[in-house]
């Protein structure tokens, strides 16, 4: 799993991981497995990098090369999270651009491509948070949640994405990437 450390890196060491490891998601991003969730969890990078990532993710995707690659679409997942693990909501990919990506991906049979990950990736990516700034368009919202229908998402995928729900612990956890140590809380930032 995901080296759990990387949470506690400033941003400068986070942006040094980052301008390291991208090279090599370049380069052979099937391979590439443990360091494209590494990539994903590096929340204090700034959102031009994320953004950068995101658009090579979603080019590996709308190239055909995602299927049946779970570590891309973890990694897109916590990218476009909307609830950050760690940082404040400035570190937020712009709700813009998840949209963009989303009309990209919108009209591929997720189910025929073996993207059916995407259900993840969007309904964090479109959870309602309350937040004007990081809430997408209640239009695009509409369109999210029909294709999340169509294609198998699970009733709390649905209702995050329909209304305002508290993050829980599950929530944390399955950001997280791993079940943490009993005891062990993360902290709001």
């Amino acid at each position: 799993m995901t080296d759990p450390a990387a949470g506690g890196l400033p941003a400068d060491q986070q942006e040094e991981l980052f301008r390291t490891a991208l090279p090599q998601l370049r380069n052979s991003p099937a391979e590439f497995v443990e360091g494209t969730r590494l990539l994903g969890t590096l929340e204090r990078i700034p959102p031009d990098l994320k953004l950068e990532l995101a658009d090579l993710l979603f080019g590996l995707i709308l190239k055909g090369k995602a299927a049946n690659q779970p570590h891309i679409s973890w990694a897109l997942g916590r990218l476009l999270s909307r609830v950050p693990l760690y940082t404040s909501a400035e570190t937020v990919i712009p709700a813009a651009a998840v949209e963009a990506w989303f009309a990209k991906v919108e009209a591929l049979d997720w189910k025929k491509l073996g993207l059916q990950p995407l259900i993840g990736v969007f309904s964090g990516a479109c959870r309602v948070t309350n937040m004007r700034a990081l809430d997408v368009h209640d239009a695009v919202r509409a369109r999210v949640v029909d294709k999340l229908k169509k294609n198998g998402a699970k009733e709390e995928q649905l209702k995050v994405v329909q209304e305002y729900c508290e993050v829980s612990a599950a929530d944390r956890n399955q950001l997280f990437g791993e079940e943490l140590p009993a005891g062990l809380r993360l902290a709001e930032a």
